[in-house]
């Protein structure tokens, strides 16, 4: 039977865990996965799982990787009380390193793996080395005042294509990654088979068309798309015919044109449509069979076949989730979407309130005036004296 083994911040295995009331966890796409574990409260187990003590735990074949304790939330003493630990993934390690001030990494000669690599060599302690990258771009970055965590995952907000962080803790050093999506299924849910239930919810509240990019700057120096989009200002994917839906993107830190529009094409993509969720229960054969196709993971392309529901389509997983891993591990709900919109791509900032926000934070261009009064001729110039505030 494999067992929850917890590790010191070395590394070295502290101990097992046994006596487990409930284990769940979410694991989701390019964020930051979730834990719960529940014990008995008069369990010595408890006294591994001091603050920041890192923990793994089985799930058949499917690797949910490595997890650090994080808090406490709740106790109750006695023989019969239970105590919870609330645990997250340890690529959160990679928030304990910040860049201070003001950081700029890219451009010319430096691929999308070179910076990578250039932030993951500002941890104090080397958890993390880069595993693989597929993509190349030379896109120039600017970081300021941020954790190394939300500026690895920032780098995709310029990528038009579906990716995947993929945090190894398998081996050590531990390995991060950033891989493009399969185009073809990773894994498949079929009726009559490993579907339980689909539940499809459609939200066009944020849908837009036509997109405005605003970068660094104000006024009429802001930095905008013109000179990389033929002299259009804007992005559109509006259907022929239809009435375009625009809003306003501001992104103060973006100095180059470039990465200005790759960014708003990526949000522009993600909101073109209305965005379609599917809450989906399955049954995870992968604990019986071992295979990939039974597996589903965050970053999946998967095929959903209902026909009793005429539901058919091929999409990506959000978010995998499991209640009862070890009570009931067969049961795992799945969050499936259209289109990816994860924890890098600030899609808050999109709403009109926030992107106003971001033109005006920075000031407007303003005039300030004085009067001068001189008499002046071509071989007897004027010469003014002026502030400037």
């Amino acid at each position: 039977m494999d067992y929850i083994k917890v590790y010191d911040s070395s590394m070295a295995l502290a101990g097992f865990v046994e006596n487990v009331v409930k284990l769940s966890y979410e694991l989701k796409l390019n964020d930051i996965s979730q834990a719960e574990l529940v014990l008995p409260s008069d369990d010595p187990a408890c006294q591994l799982l001091q603050p920041r003590a890192l923990v793994s735990f089985p799930d058949g074949e499917r690797d949910a990787g490595l997890f650090r304790v994080i808090a406490s939330p709740a106790s109750q003493p006695g023989h019969l009380g239970t105590t919870e630990f609330r645990l997250e993934h340890v690529c959160a390690c990679l928030m304990d390193d910040c860049i201070p001030g003001f950081l700029t990494l890219g451009g010319t000669g430096m691929y999308t793996a070179d910076v990578i690599t250039a932030l993951l060599n500002r941890q104090t302690v080397r958890r993390f080395v880069l595993g693989t990258c597929d993509f190349n771009q030379q896109f120039e970055y600017t970081f300021e005042n941020t954790d190394l965590l939300s500026a690895l995952f920032s780098l995709g907000n310029v990528l038009t294509v579906p990716y995947t962080w993929v945090f190894d803790t398998s081996v050590t050093p531990w390995t991060v990654s950033l891989k493009q999506a399969n185009a073809d299924p990773d894994s498949a849910i079929i009726y009559r088979r490993n579907l339980v239930s689909v539940n499809k919810t459609m939200d066009a509240t944020t849908q837009f068309t036509r997109i405005y990019p605003r970068g660094s700057g104000e006024g009429n120096n802001q930095v905008n798309i013109k000179k990389v989009n033929n002299g259009v200002e804007y992005l559109d994917a509006t259907p022929s015919g239809g009435t375009p839906i625009s809003t306003v993107y501001a992104d103060t830190s973006i100095e180059d044109p470039a990465l200005l529009k790759a960014a708003a094409q990526k949000i522009l993509n993600a909101y073109k449509n209305p965005y379609y969720t599917y809450e989906v229960k399955a049954l995870d054969y992968s604990i019986e069979s071992g295979l990939r196709f039974d597996m589903h993971m965050p970053g999946d392309t998967v095929r959903v076949l209902d026909t009793e529901e005429g539901v058919e389509l091929v999409t990506r997983v959000m978010a995998v989730s499991k209640d009862d891993v070890l009570g009931d591990p067969g049961n795992v709900e799945l969050t499936l979407a259209n289109v990816e919109r994860d924890a890098s791509g600030q899609m808050a900032e999109l709403s009109s309130r926030m992107s106003v926000t971001q033109l005006y934070s920075q000031g407007a261009t303003n005039l300030y005036s004085q009067q001068y009064a001189d008499n002046a001729g071509p071989n007897d110039p004027g010469f003014m004296r002026f502030y400037i505030p």
